[in-house]
């Protein structure tokens, strides 16, 4: 586990300290990845999508994203940019994701309403 763990931060470190626009993208396409499973999953399983397990999937998802901000990128990004700097940007990006869920549940359909 800690050599993943080490590679994982090796990984990290190179592209952060390389070319940042590099890591831009990578983030990118990752979340692109994300968009293209919930795009399938709604597809393939219409009439399993009701409430109950959408909100339970936001919300394992979202304590996964918060875990893994908190335990690993955090203290990354304390050793590149500071810790003021880092926090301004943990606290705007956590308001970002939960104005693109309030945006969500307010474009989803009355049945399919949050």
């Amino acid at each position: 586990m800690f050599g993943c763990r080490r590679a994982r931060m090796v990984i990290v470190k190179s592209v952060f300290t390389r070319c940042k626009w590099q890591a831009f993208k990578l983030a990118t396409l990752s979340g692109f990845a994300e968009l293209l499973g919930v795009i399938i999953v709604a597809y393939l399983f219409p009439s399993s999508l009701n409430p109950e397990i959408i909100e339970g999937l936001l919300g394992a998802v979202g304590g996964v994203m918060a875990f893994l901000t908190l335990q690993e990128m955090l203290p990354l990004a304390f050793d590149y940019a500071g810790k003021k700097q880092s926090t301004k940007a943990v606290f705007l990006g956590m308001a970002f994701m939960s104005a693109s869920l309030y945006f969500l549940e307010i474009s989803l359909p009355k049945e399919m309403s949050l």
